[in-house]
């Protein structure tokens, strides 16, 4: 009996050692064999099947990410091609043919800075071979062209105001905004560029105001805005940015006051010039499919200070430009004691070869609050509630771009007292359209 136990064992032991000794064995010669024959072979994905397994289990080698690297290239994810050529460049960075991989990686992502300091030293020969020019690549010049308007242009027609006379203050009703602006685009070194934004605006409006018992109706009152927007870009390490500018915002328009004198008085109109300022300071890093940025922002914008932190994440599925979507979180603190979260959504989708469309949704007071890195300003009287709307963008060549974008706005305008610790009354929402059409010329 003891016998038989023994000799059943030792068939169980048997039968396990036939099975492992039948399972093949990976190590870095049959990595190195399976990879190359998949490459010659232009069978991709099983580049990445067996890269991931070798990977998984602890083998990493020069010749596995480059094959990974160039997997993933000729299937348009790269992100991940670019993840892979540049662990290759960690422990090979004399291969020419790997270097042009990874520089055209970076600039199918978006990396433009770390392409230009890896084509930064590239020898004359293969900056040729690589398509890399003689000057840094990617200085423009923008014109952009606004209008907007009332979806219910007859919104003022019915306006009414119960406050009471003695309270002095004001009301204001966009009716309708265009402006025009020109930008500049220019890359000073590989990790240092420059942008500088001029615009004009003219915004119309309806205006109600209570100066001393006397009530003041105009029914097309005019502002007039000139705006300078300057900022740097700073490229401190592999996928990491540092943004630093200002928005200086000079609003130009029209007072009446009135000017008691005996026997009755009567209305004085001045001409006014306020400066409204804003500074910020941003901070963006890519990932592999992910890229996160966060934005601090101070400002004095109409007589108040403001503080905004943003929050911004863009997702790319695909590893590339040509599907992404994402979010900006905003928290703005304006004195005293007003707090507000704003959200935006976005979504991007290449649809043809030169043609790309995304759509947006915000939601969240925008009342001296800004978007993108301080660039839009929402300083005006009245309140953007809500945003839904979308862009196209069409790069008609390789030097010209157009932009077409619209937005459906939701709007709350109140009666603003001058002694600011009385409340606001007489909230009316409309609503309102918003085109905007831009010309970007690369140089």
């Amino acid at each position: 009996m003891h016998c038989r136990i023994i000799g059943i064992v030792y068939l169980i032991l048997g039968g396990f050692l036939a099975l492992y000794a039948n399972e093949p064995s990976i190590n870095t010669l049959t990595v190195e064999q399976e990879t190359y024959r998949y490459t010659l072979s232009g069978d991709w994905e099983a580049v990445i099947r067996a890269g991931k397994t070798a990977l998984e289990k602890g083998i990493d080698f020069y010749n596995l990410r480059y094959r990974l690297g160039i997997a993933y290239y000729y299937l348009g994810n790269y992100h991940a091609a670019a993840h892979h050529f540049y662990k290759a460049y960690q422990i090979n960075n004399s291969d020419p043919l790997l270097k042009e991989y990874l520089y055209w990686s970076y600039r199918y992502t978006g990396c433009d800075a770390d392409a230009r300091i890896l084509a930064d030293g590239f020898s004359e020969e293969l900056k040729r071979k690589a398509g890399v020019l003689d000057y840094l690549q990617g200085d423009y010049l923008s014109l952009s062209f606004n209008t907007a308007f009332p979806a219910d242009k007859s919104f003022t027609d019915s306006y009414i105001n119960d406050t009471d006379l003695a309270v002095n203050g004001i009301q204001l009703l966009s009716k309708t905004l265009t402006y025009a602006d020109i930008s500049v685009y220019k890359i000073l070194s590989p990790r240092l560029s420059a942008y500088g934004n001029f615009a004009r605006l003219k915004k119309i409006s309806y205006l109600y105001a209570q100066e001393n018992g006397v009530a003041i109706t105009k029914p097309q009152y005019e502002t007039n805005v000139n705006q300078l927007y300057l900022s740097g870009t700073y490229h401190v390490a592999r996928g990491t940015d540092v943004i630093i500018g200002s928005h200086f915002i000079n609003i130009l328009y029209q007072r009446d006051r009135f000017v008691s004198e005996e026997g009755g008085g009567h209305l004085v109109t001045d001409d006014i010039s306020d400066n409204d300022r804003l500074v910020f300071m941003s901070a963006f890093h890519r990932f592999p499919y992910v890229t996160t940025g966060i934005t601090f922002l101070f400002s004095n914008l109409n007589q108040k200070d403001q503080v905004q932190g943003d929050f911004q994440l863009t997702w790319y599925p695909l590893g590339n430009l040509n599907l992404y979507g994402g979010f900006i979180l905003t928290y703005h603190h304006q004195n005293p004691r007003e707090n507000t979260v704003i959200t935006d959504l976005f979504l991007g989708r290449k649809l043809l070869p030169r043609l790309w469309a995304e759509g947006m949704y915000s939601s969240g007071k925008l009342h001296n609050a800004s978007r993108h890195q301080g660039y839009v300003v929402y300083n005006g009287m009245d309140v953007i509630t809500q945003r839904i709307g979308g862009r196209c963008i069409i790069p008609v060549s390789n030097n010209l771009t157009i932009y077409l974008n619209y937005a459906y706005q939701n709007h709350e305008s109140s009666f603003y007292p001058e002694n600011t610790r009385l409340p606001e009354t007489n909230q009316i929402s409309y609503k309102s359209n918003s085109i905007t059409g831009a010309l970007q010329w690369y140089f």
